[in-house]
C-alpha cells in the first residue's frame, strides 16, 4: 500500500518550491508535504498497472534528480552495486539534502523500493545454492529484521524517509545480504553510518536526460501556476 494524495494544495506546494529555490529553511511539515507530493507525482508518472513499480527505478531516479536540480537541491543519484557492494541486487535510488529548521537533513528517496516486497519473492525457497555457493537469493525485502519493519513499511508507504542511521542500516543491509558467490547464508550486518557515508558520494549518470523526459511526458515542470498539471495528471 502506498500513500495517495487526492487534492494537492497547489499554492502551498508552489510556496515551498519557491522557498527551496531561494535557500530558505523549511520546517518539518513543509519538507514532508513537498516530498509526499513529489513521490506521489513520480509514482503516478511511472505507474503501468503494477503498484510495485518493478524495473522503474532508473526512470524514477532521473525524474527526481532533474526536478531537484531545477530547485537547486543537492542530490546524490546512487546505484546499489556501486554504493553498497558487488554481486548484489542492482537498484537505483536518490539521497537529497534539505535545509530543515536551520540544519541540513538528508533524505532517502526511493519510490520503487516496494518492488522488492512481493510475497512470492521474499521466501527462503528463493535461495539457490550450487556446489556450496549461493547463486541466487530472495529479494531485499526478505532481509528486513522484525525490529526494522515499521521504519521500512513507512519508507515503502511514503517513498521517502529521513536518512537516519537506523533507516540506512536496514535499507543498506537488505541489499548487502542479497550478495551471491558466497558460501553461506548468514546475515551480515553493517552500520548505518557506513552506508550514509557511501550514499552521500553517489554520482551515478542518470538513465534519461532532461530532454528525453520532456519528450516522453515524464518531466515534472516548474511553472508558476500548476493546477493544469495536476488536473491532467
Amino acid at each position: 500500500m502506498i500513500k495517495e494524495i487526492i487534492d494537492i494544495d497547489d499554492d502551498y506546494l508552489i510556496k515551498i518550491e519557491d522557498e527551496i529555490k531561494k535557500g530558505v529553511s523549511l520546517n518539518t511539515e513543509e519538507v514532508n508535504y513537498f516530498l509526499q507530493c513529489l513521490m506521489y507525482l513520480v509514482r503516478m508518472k511511472i505507474f503501468s498497472n503494477d503498484c510495485y513499480f518493478e524495473f522503474k527505478c532508473d526512470l524514477a531516479q532521473s525524474i527526481i534528480c532533474h526536478y531537484l536540480n531545477d530547485l537547486n537541491v543537492t542530490n546524490y543519484p546512487n546505484m546499489t552495486i556501486n554504493a553498497i557492494g558487488t554481486y548484489i541486487t542492482g537498484h537505483s535510488f536518490v539521497v537529497a539534502t534539505f535545509l530543515v529548521d536551520g540544519r541540513t537533513v538528508n533524505y532517502l528517496l526511493d519510490p520503487t523500493y516496494i518492488q522488492f516486497f512481493r510475497k512470492e519473492n521474499i521466501s527462503d525457497d528463493k535461495y539457490i545454492v550450487f556446489n556450496g555457493v549461493v547463486i541466487r537469493t530472495p529479494d531485499p525485502g526478505y532481509f528486513i529484521k522484525n525490529e526494522d519493519k515499521a521504519i521500512i513499511d513507512e519508507l515503502n508507504y511514503n517513498g521517502f524517509g529521513v536518512l537516519t542511521n537506523d533507516l540506512a542500516r536496514a535499507y543498506g543491509n537488505s541489499f548487502y545480504n542479497t550478495k551471491t558467490m558466497v558460501h553461506d547464508k548468514m546475515f551480515q550486518e553493517i552500520g548505518g553510518d557506513i552506508y550514509i557515508n557511501a550514499f552521500l558520494k553517489g554520482r551515478e549518470n542518470l538513465s534519461k536526460s532532461r530532454d528525453e523526459l520532456m519528450s516522453s511526458g515524464m518531466y515534472i515542470f516548474l511553472e508558476d501556476y500548476k493546477k493544469k498539471r495536476y488536473r491532467n495528471h
